[in-house]
């Protein structure tokens, strides 16, 4: 997809896609995301400005089905920049996103050159290709924060690891030195235990991250800044600290209900697959969800959200039939999409 327009470091997302008359912005496919489309709106557009601008992470609250995932792939391909993603989870380690030690092929290395070489001395100053630093594995942000040194330094871990999972060699490929950095998405960052969000503020704060065994400091390259989103779904409140080193963009859907009904109908549509739903459907099940978000609110239990309206429009109209058909169907499959949760009598 050609980028919106021409990459550089002062390149912002334009006004004018958050306007009703604009088209959705097409999102290729990539990993394990299909291809999709994201509709902007204005709030969205001068978060992500407010990001490339005061050089901050952005983090994206609210329930899960809003687009905070979305809207990262969406500034990627309106920037004309690489797209780098990690979901974060429990077990994940502070040092993950940064860069990760391949213990288990140094090991390996040195058994077979201890069973292959006698000449060689049994100290590690005499088998300098057993160094630590050279099993450094670069991670997601390391490859943000420059991927020049990043890139030479996969090469030689490839050459000593064998193959490396992650993919971000492959979205850094055709990256050349003094381009903008790649667009970062670390989703879901409230799964992980507070250390993970903590250990990034000296990374937020220098645009820079020191690397074990002597390894030396990995900074940027000029003005090649990453552009780094966050999201989280609320499940554990951030530190303090690291909300302070962040600006937040808040994508919970509007309380009104006629906003709400306008904002969903409106995303529903940026869906290649449901823009030709009746608009007595979609109305129907608009209807629906915000009874069940209230239902849901009351007892103080998360509630059905955009994502779960696309899974029942889904479940209605590829079966096909008459717009009344669907409309039954709609009651049908309500409490399958939007009553997840069991309620006391």
């Amino acid at each position: 997809m050609k980028p919106t327009q021409k990459s550089s470091s002062l390149a912002y997302i334009p006004d004018v896609l958050c306007k009703a008359s604009s088209p959705p912005t097409p999102l290729p496919a990539v990993r394990n995301w299909p291809a999709s489309w994201h509709q902007w709106d204005r709030w969205s557009v001068w978060a992500v400005n407010a990001a490339l601008a005061s050089g901050r992470p952005l983090l994206l609250r609210g329930e899960p089905g809003t687009g905070k995932t979305q809207l990262a792939r969406a500034a990627a391909a309106v920037l004309g920049r690489p797209f780098l993603s990690r979901v974060v989870n429990a077990r994940m380690e502070p040092e993950d996103v940064l860069y990760r030690f391949d213990a288990v092929a140094r090991l390996s290395e040195a058994q077979v050159q201890r069973s292959g070489s006698k000449g060689h001395g049994n100290k590690e100053g005499d088998r300098p290709w057993l160094k630590p630093s050279n099993y450094l594995v670069p991670e997601i942000l390391w490859w943000a924060i420059n991927p020049k040194i990043a890139s030479e330094q996969h090469r030689q871990a490839q050459s000593r690891c064998g193959g490396i999972p992650g993919g971000y060699e492959e979205a850094m490929k055709d990256w050349n030195l003094g381009q903008p950095g790649p667009v970062v998405l670390l989703d879901e960052i409230d799964k992980a235990d507070g250390d993970v969000p903590n250990s990034l503020l000296e990374v937020l704060a220098s645009d820079g991250f020191q690397l074990p065994f002597g390894g030396g400091h990995v900074g940027p390259e000029g003005d090649a800044r990453p552009l780094i989103l966050i999201t989280t779904n609320e499940e554990r409140e951030l530190p303090a600290a690291f909300l302070r080193r962040c600006l937040v963009h808040v994508m919970d859907l509007p309380k009104d209900e006629v906003e709400q009904a306008e904002d969903l109908t409106r995303r529903v549509r940026a869906h290649g697959d449901l823009r030709e739903v009746a608009d007595s459907v979609l109305t129907l099940a608009i209807r629906m969800l915000q009874g069940d978000r209230k239902a849901a609110l009351e007892r103080d239990l998360r509630p059905p959200g955009l994502a779960e309206l696309i899974d029942l429009l889904r479940v209605v109209t590829r079966r096909g039939g008459s717009v009344s058909a669907q409309e039954k169907r709609l009651k049908e499959n309500q409490r399958f999409a939007f009553q997840k949760h069991r309620f006391d009598p």
